[in-house]
C-alpha cells in the first residue's frame, strides 16, 4: 500500500491532488509547524492582471509557535465576502462557474475559527468532485515520537503502508537519510505543468486547483494525471 503526506493547505493546487489520485492515504500534516506566507493560508488565483493571492488572516502575533491545527482565523476582518466577491469577478464567465458556484458560496457562508477546518472543508469539497477516492488522515491522529525522517517511517507502521510517494525534489534528502526509513519503499513524483483552459491571456501555472476546476470542470481530474511524470 501507498501512502503520500501534505501539509493541510487552502485550496491546495495540483500537487496536493495528484498524491491524492495516487496514493491509498494521504496524510494531512496539521501537527506541523505554521509558516507564514505560505500556502497553508493562502492561495493563487487569476485575474484580469495576473495571478492574485486569496489570503485568510490569521491570529499569530504574540502566540510564538504554532502547529497548523491550532491556527485560528482572525474573523475581525471580512475576508469571506472579499474572497467570494474575487471568485465572481474573476471566474464568473469561467465555463463551469455556474455547475460550482453555489457549493463554492456555501462554504464561504459557514463559520469557522480554525484555518484547519477550513481548509478540511475545501479539501472533503474537492474530493468529492474530483471523485478521490483515497483516504484522508491527520498527522495529529497518529501516535508518533520521532521527527525528521524516522517520522515518515513511523506514519507508514501505523497506516500499514511500505511504500512512501513524495515528490522528486526531496530525493536528496530522503536518500541521505535513507536508515531512519528502514524497510519503506520510495517512489518519486515529479508534476509538468500542461497548459489548460485559463481566461484572460497567457497561462500562469501552479495556480490553486479551483482555477482548474472553474475553467475545465469534469476534466480537471484527467488533466492532473497528465501532468505527473515518472521521477
Amino acid at each position: 500500500m501507498m501512502f503520500a503526506a501534505h501539509k493541510a493547505e487552502f485550496l491546495p493546487d495540483a500537487l496536493f491532488w495528484a498524491k491524492a489520485m495516487h496514493a491509498s492515504t494521504l496524510l494531512l500534516a496539521d501537527d506541523v509547524q505554521f509558516v507564514t506566507k505560505s500556502r497553508i493560508n493562502r492561495c493563487r488565483i487569476k485575474t484580469v492582471s495576473g495571478a492574485q493571492w486569496l489570503t485568510i488572516p490569521v491570529l499569530t502575533r504574540s502566540r510564538g509557535i504554532q502547529s497548523i491545527k491550532d491556527i485560528r482565523i482572525n474573523n475581525t476582518i471580512s475576508w469571506r465576502q472579499k474572497h467570494w466577491k474575487s471568485l465572481v469577478v474573476n471566474y464568473k464567465n469561467a465555463a463551469y462557474f455556474e455547475k460550482y458556484d453555489l457549493a463554492i458560496h456555501k462554504i464561504y457562508e459557514r463559520s469557522y475559527n480554525f484555518l484547519l477546518d477550513l481548509n478540511l472543508a475545501w479539501i472533503d469539497f474537492l474530493q468529492k468532485e474530483l471523485s478521490v477516492t483515497c483516504e484522508f488522515v491527520k498527522t495529529s491522529e497518529l501516535d508518533t515520537s520521532s521527527d525528521g525522517a524516522a517520522w515518515i517511517s513511523e506514519w507508514g507502521k501505523q497506516i500499514n503502508c511500505d511504500t512512501y510517494l513524495v515528490e522528486v525534489q526531496l530525493r536528496n534528502y530522503l536518500e541521505k537519510n535513507k536508515l531512519d526509513l528502514q524497510h519503506l519503499n520510495l517512489k518519486y513524483m515529479q508534476l509538468h505543468s500542461i497548459p489548460y483552459f485559463q481566461q484572460f491571456d497567457e497561462f500562469i501555472p501552479e495556480l490553486s486547483i479551483i482555477d482548474m476546476l472553474l475553467n475545465e470542470g469534469d476534466d480537471t481530474k484527467a488533466i492532473i494525471a497528465k501532468m505527473v511524470a515518472k521521477a
